[in-house]
């Protein structure tokens, strides 16, 4: 049987639940719920991109808590990290959010005020690429990955004066695909010059395909 070690190792489009201790409030732990992308990353919150893809789930805590450490965010990080769904599992999949996807969108304050908790939306992605982000409102973040959302989001805060506040994108359901446009058999297509009573048919579809014309000399 194999190790727990061997079988506890991430991969593309996981599905994890992050705990970040203390970065909210003292004795506080935030959660994020966030998909491994194609090249292994994951977005978490201040220190960004970070790559967990090929590690263990011991490996990717450490790694995690180390570059808090690194980043000066914190002294000494307490991070845990458990696997919700596997990516060859997962009916959804990392990529350039899409019109029509639906995603869930949760803003957290990092100031630590008292009472303040997050904010959680479940919003689509309107057919011209936007949602309506708290406290911005209308946002384009169609063609963005899930990371490259947030970080799009938690740029806008700082530009509006909001730099404690910080955004969680995780898309819950894809959008639907177009439905194929339908095709008309070759010989009811309007724009086919070679149906049956077209431009380049000689034949009348009401009585059948031409005849020979009879020559002169032919004895009929």
């Amino acid at each position: 049987m194999p190790s727990s070690t061997a079988l506890d190792v991430i991969g593309t489009d996981d599905l994890l639940d992050i705990g970040v201790a203390d970065i909210e409030a003292p004795g506080v732990e935030t959660p994020k719920t966030t998909r491994v992308d194609t090249e292994g990353f994951i977005n978490l919150f201040v220190i960004g991109r970070i790559k967990v893809g090929g590690l263990t789930f011991a490996e990717a805590e450490r790694a995690i808590a180390q570059r808090y450490q690194d980043d000066k965010v914190m002294g000494k990080a307490r991070i845990s990290l458990n696997r919700v769904e596997r990516g060859i599992m997962a009916l959804v999949h990392s990529g350039p959010l899409n019109s029509g996807d639906v995603l869930r969108v949760e803003v957290i304050e990092l100031a630590g005020r008292q009472g303040s908790g997050p904010t959680v939306r479940i919003v689509r992605i309107s057919e011209g690429g936007d949602i309506g982000a708290p406290f911005l409102g209308q946002t384009r973040i169609a063609g963005f990955t899930e990371s490259e959302a947030e970080q799009e989001l938690n740029r806008a805060y700082k530009a509006a004066e909001m730099p404690t506040r910080v955004a969680s994108v995780l898309r819950l359901r894809a959008a639907a695909p177009a439905p194929p446009v339908a095709q008309l058999p070759p010989w009811l297509d309007p724009n086919n010059a070679n149906q049956p009573g077209g431009p380049n048919s000689r034949s009348d579809p009401h009585r059948g395909p031409d005849r020979p014309t009879a020559r002169k000399g032919d004895g009929h």
